[in-house]
């Protein structure tokens, strides 16, 4: 993508975040906050458990130490979600709608704005209840759905993005340090499931991620200084990892944008 198209794409994601604000509910928005990612391999998932294990402690959300992390991501016909991740442009976007554990959720939906700006991220995020389990729900009708139920910004953006383009699933592990209030998730067996041409949701072309594991860290700046020792002994180096851009070069849907990542 030209430099010209990203900067226009920015300036319709500007216009958009202006006409509304976030949502209502309190819970729906995430502070700001910095986002490091470092990358591993795939096979290295027990060794990375093990010290996280040690370098902090581990937190659960819902039943069990292992959450299944899904989310549908939105876009448009140029990928421009995408071109903006691969072009490393600081300032840029994402729309996805997530979900947790189950194949297709009904309750427990979240529509998110993840908005980036150099390493600081902040999250929109508002809950949903679908009618059904949104597999049985026709993409248009969950548009519409989405758009009727969307403050003026998040609909506003789905409206310049609104092409489902990939369905992103992996598992997750929680971990917090016991000295500061930085977070931690280890991220595997990602899978990517193409949803252009779909009716409606759908798990059926699948590309596997396996190769690789990721190591969030969410951080305030001030706590920096904390980072390495958490991945103690352990001495990465910093890189820029979206599993959706990922997902999306693995299936040939971002080909034509592909550069370096």
């Amino acid at each position: 993508m030209e430099t010209s198209e990203a900067n226009a794409g920015l300036r319709g994601v500007d216009s958009a975040v202006a006409s509304g604000g976030s949502a209502a509910a309190a819970d729906a928005v995430t502070a700001q906050r910095r986002e490091l990612k470092f990358v591993f391999d795939g096979s290295c998932v027990d060794t990375l458990r093990n010290i996280l294990e040690v370098n902090a402690k581990r937190v659960s959300f819902g039943e069990g130490p292992v959450s299944t992390v899904n989310s549908i991501y939105f876009d448009d016909h140029r990928m421009t979600s995408c071109a903006e991740s691969l072009a490393g442009i600081s300032r840029r976007v994402k729309l996805r709608l997530r979900w947790y554990d189950e194949a297709f959720a009904q309750r427990g939906l979240f529509f998110e704005v993840k908005s980036r700006i150099g390493q600081i991220i902040s999250k929109d995020r508002t809950p949903l209840e679908a009618a059904d389990a949104i597999d049985r729900i026709p993409y248009h009708e969950l548009h519409a759905w989405l758009q009727h139920e969307l403050a003026a910004g998040p609909a506003a953006l789905l409206g310049l993005r609104p092409i489902p383009t990939t369905l992103v699933t992996y598992r997750r592990e929680h971990f917090l340090d016991r000295d500061s209030s930085i977070r931690l998730t280890l991220d595997y067996q990602i899978v990517g499931f193409s949803q252009l041409g779909s009716s409606r949701p759908i798990r059926d072309s699948r590309v596997s991620l396996d190769r690789i594991a990721v190591v969030e860290v969410k951080t305030l700046p001030e706590d920096d200084v904390h980072v390495r020792r958490l991945l103690f002994p352990l001495k990465p180096r910093l890189a820029r990892c979206s599993k959706y851009v990922h997902c999306c070069l693995a299936d040939g849907l971002g080909a034509s944008l592909r550069v370096d990542e």
